[in-house]
């Protein structure tokens, strides 16, 4: 087992406009999820974000692209409001 896979997963659920994306960019420090005042996310979403051990290096992954990695957080917006 990876260490990554060892580690926890959090899942965010609520209705609409519950404040998920809130919560999710609070425990990430990072304001990547696009938002709105109609349905923003239209489907689930399964997002991995990383660090390397040395901190400095970042990036994500979504599920459903498990082999490309975004190291730019302003394409992660983009790729899940393209979607």
């Amino acid at each position: 087992m990876s260490l990554w896979e060892a580690l926890p997963s959090v899942t965010v659920v609520g209705g609409q406009s519950s404040r998920k994306s809130s919560v999710w960019e609070s425990m990430v420090r990072r304001g990547f999820l696009p938002r709105g005042s109609v349905i923003v996310a239209r489907r689930p979403l399964v997002l991995q974000l990383h660090r390397i051990v040395d901190g400095r290096s970042e990036y994500a992954e979504f599920l459903c692209a498990p082999r490309k990695k975004f190291t730019d957080f302003d394409s992660v917006h983009k790729e899940i409001s393209d979607e």
